[in-house]
């Protein structure tokens, strides 16, 4: 249990690390976090997620019928949950917990799903990769593969992996944060008798447990393994296979020439919007992704760096909002190409 007094001093020491800062630079740091952080976040997650939701029907119709398009509908999905858990984030730090629960839910749920379903939505940007690259590059395999079976269950043999694996790789964002409750003494003077009342509230608070603080832990698990997994295998897998992609269509068409038939220009045509539509997403993913990459490696440098002495507030205390702009930012823009 921490007093009032306790709790102000930890809350300080955790938002403005570098003491030099003065008020005025704390008071721009607080309105940029405000705007960004949190007005800002929730307007666009809020425009994102009902985007997303708009997108799925269409992309479930049977006129879209394909793998294809099945598998961009859990990367809506994917994207939807990290937005909402995103935006609700957003209000607790921003304006306000909409209760104890919101603070205990945040803390034991939101922060992890919030991990597990951003991974999982790079990874699936990584599957519609693999999806396209089979099916252009081996379309004799490809169609004897999915010919006469349920489309579904090969969309589930992707999904089944990429959720494991993603909920493996969080499973230390469970031991990440912790809820501290606080007791905050209130007094109080009866207007009548001019007695002080005492009145003790509990409130509660999210706090980085010893192992998010640890240095080692920060670099080899936080920083490293996180850019190995959600920044260079993916980046690398969807440069590589839509370099092929691209070469595979390239050479169809040079071969099919003005000479082919009707059914395989038709099918030509929607191998090609289906990589037009994959192209633009990896595009976006990739132009989206490298400032939260950039971001995710400042915290490294940090811990091998000597603390600042001099005024300025912590660049470092902007990763996780704007970590997360860049990240709903790559959500919204698929969403509007498709």
């Amino acid at each position: 249990m921490m007093n009032l007094t306790d709790t102000t001093m930890e809350t300080s020491t955790v938002a403005y690390p570098c003491h030099g800062a003065t008020q005025e630079e704390i008071d721009l740091y607080d309105d940029l976090v405000y705007w960004s952080d949190g007005i800002g976040q929730i307007i666009i997650g809020c425009t994102g997620i009902i985007g997303n939701c708009m997108a799925v029907p269409i992309l479930i119709s049977r006129k879209l019928n394909s793998i294809f398009n099945r598998i961009l509908v859990f990367l809506a999905i994917f994207d939807n949950i990290f937005i909402f858990c995103a935006v609700l984030e957003g209000i607790r730090k921003n304006i306000g917990p909409l209760g104890d629960w919101h603070v205990y839910a945040f803390a034991y749920f939101g922060y992890q799903l919030q991990s597990i379903s951003i991974l999982s939505s790079i990874f699936m940007t990584v599957v519609l990769a693999l999806e396209r690259y089979l099916a252009i590059t081996k379309p004799i395999e490809y169609h004897n593969a999915i010919q006469g079976t349920n489309p579904w269950k090969r969309v589930w043999m992707y999904i089944i992996p990429v959720v494991v694996f993603s909920t493996v790789f969080n499973l230390p964002k469970f031991a990440e944060i912790k809820v501290v409750e606080n007791i905050i003494i209130t007094k109080r003077v009866d207007p009548e008798t001019f007695e002080t009342e005492f009145y003790n509230d509990t409130q509660v608070t999210v706090l980085p447990t010893d192992l998010r603080m640890n240095d080692a832990y920060i670099f080899w698990y936080n920083n490293l393994a996180k850019l190995i997994i959600t920044g260079l295998i993916p980046f690398l897998s969807l440069c590589i296979f839509n370099t092929r992609i691209y070469d595979a269509l390239r050479r169809r068409r040079k071969v099919m020439g003005p000479n082919a038939t009707a059914a395989h220009q038709q099918q030509l045509n929607e191998d090609n919007r289906q990589a037009l539509v994959l192209f633009s997403i990896v595009i976006i993913f990739l132009i989206s992704n490298v400032p939260r990459i950039a971001l995710n490696l400042h915290e490294p440098v940090k811990l091998f760096s000597t603390p600042c002495e001099s005024g300025g507030t912590d660049l470092s205390q902007l990763h996780v909002p704007l970590s997360q702009r860049c990240s709903n930012f790559a959500v919204v823009a698929k969403l509007i190409y498709r």
